[in-house]
């Protein structure tokens, strides 16, 4: 397998970052997008796929066919995984997923209704999975896209101004989410510009579409 440059930040130069393969609930394939970042000149892909620690795909062949089809493209690549938070329990992700990844995406679906619960435990994994896993970067997915469902303005709430802040000092990159509008002006002010990342969160050919008629 071809070795391809090292790069020590993923979110450098034009890369497309957060999307879903028919490994779970994505229309398109690996392949697909490897062909798209060949084809438009991408300087890498940025892997964010959901995963469970009982995940239904085959993890490691995952990770195989991506960094194959990198060296056979000629496309550097990240591999990442989007994992949820479990209330007082972490991230649901195995351990050694987390450290077979680039990226590891923190994301709020399916919490249970309960802000202060939520905040604690983001605190609480923020801070625990940064230091256990230094080599890893982690990024807050579609931050406040709890509140939003919810129907509230995440601005408006101190849970999540609090979450930001404690992201922010921890040195977790906050991801401006194409999918969801998130986040707001207001709240990228708030972020130093070295940790904000453009994310697409693409599931569908037009969601891949979409994101090509922005650039």
């Amino acid at each position: 397998m071809e070795n391809l440059p090292v790069r020590s930040n993923p979110f450098e130069g034009r890369y497309l970052f957060h999307f879903h393969t028919v490994a779970t609930d994505g229309e398109l394939s690996l392949i697909d997008y490897f062909e798209f970042a060949s084809r438009t000149g991408l300087d890498a892909l940025v892997l964010l796929e959901h995963i469970r620690k009982n995940p239904t795909y085959d993890v490691p062949r995952f990770i195989g066919e991506a960094k194959q089809l990198s060296s056979n493209k000629h496309v550097p690549v990240f591999i990442g995984f989007e994992a949820r938070l479990l209330p007082g329990e972490g991230l649901d992700i195995a351990d050694d997923h987390i450290r077979s990844a680039d990226v590891i995406g923190i994301a709020e679906h399916a919490f249970p209704n309960d802000p202060k619960v939520l905040k604690n435990t983001f605190f609480d994994t923020v801070t625990q999975y940064t230091a256990r896993f230094p080599l890893q970067t982690f990024v807050w997915a579609h931050p406040g896209l709890w509140f939003r469902k919810r129907g509230l303005d995440p601005n408006s709430e101190v849970a999540f101004s609090a979450m930001l802040q404690h992201a922010i000092s921890s040195g977790v990159f906050i991801e401006k989410n194409m999918r969801y509008n998130l986040v707001s002006e207001s709240v990228v002010a708030r972020v130093p510009t070295h940790l904000l990342v453009d994310g697409t969160d693409i599931h569908k050919h037009r969601d891949l579409q979409m994101w090509t008629s922005v650039q």
